[in-house]
């Protein structure tokens, strides 16, 4: 693999964009996805070229390490006010269905698993159109909760 030097670290809500940019650049067209995926487009036979683009766009855009962190117990807390006082009433007035949130004992237990409750998890099948604006006008993490909370 090439020798890659970082560019800067993403957080979550930019990956996505940074990673469809960076395809494009090394030619592979690259768009975000309407659920904040990356598509990307890869002619018959550019597979290991693909596969080298992506390594080199994950190296230069990786996503900020903070955000791999495992989150405190009021952190949790913290996250879990936002998702139910913010995150989930907003989600709502854009026009999406949003199931009701478990206890904070359940979302504390089960956060960082499968089982784990998001609101943006929420909106797996339901159909969304500016993906970019939606974490712009919703954002999926509250300003603060990984700035050393106790």
């Amino acid at each position: 693999m090439p020798e890659v030097e970082r560019v800067r670290f993403v957080p979550p809500e930019e990956w996505a964009e940074a990673m469809a940019a960076c395809l494009s650049t090394e030619g592979f067209p690259a768009e975000v996805t309407p659920d904040g995926g990356v598509q990307r487009q890869v002619a018959a036979g550019q597979a290991m070229a693909s596969d080298i683009a992506s390594y080199v766009c994950n190296a230069k855009y990786p996503m900020d390490p903070q955000y791999e962190v495992k989150l405190n117990e009021s952190q949790l807390r913290y996250l879990y006010k936002y998702y139910n006082n913010s995150l989930v009433p907003c989600l709502e007035d854009e026009g999406f269905r949003i199931p009701r949130a478990p206890s904070l004992q359940v979302f504390i237990d089960s956060y960082g698993t499968p089982d784990a409750w998001t609101p943006y998890a929420s909106l797996v099948g339901q159909p969304i159109v500016g993906w970019i604006e939606l974490n712009d006008a919703c954002p999926q993490n509250p300003d603060g909760l990984f700035g050393g909370l106790e």
